[in-house]
């Protein structure tokens, strides 16, 4: 197989991703932000209550 096969592959590819309706573009955007959101609570409320750093937090957590 040529490389050219492999380009148009990967651009049919990202021509029916990119025709996505935007609501679900807009839909994974909220969920990023959801997450986003719930890991700077958490990291804020864990330094700051018990005084510990994000390295110590993560050791505790992994």
């Amino acid at each position: 197989m040529r490389f050219a096969t492999y380009t148009k592959t990967a651009a049919v590819g990202f021509l029916q991703v990119a025709s996505y309706r935007t609501e679900v573009w807009f839909n994974v955007f909220a969920k990023i932000l959801v997450f986003a959101g719930i890991v700077l609570l958490w990291s804020a409320i864990g330094t700051g209550s018990t005084g510990q750093t994000y390295s110590q937090l993560i050791a505790y957590f992994w």
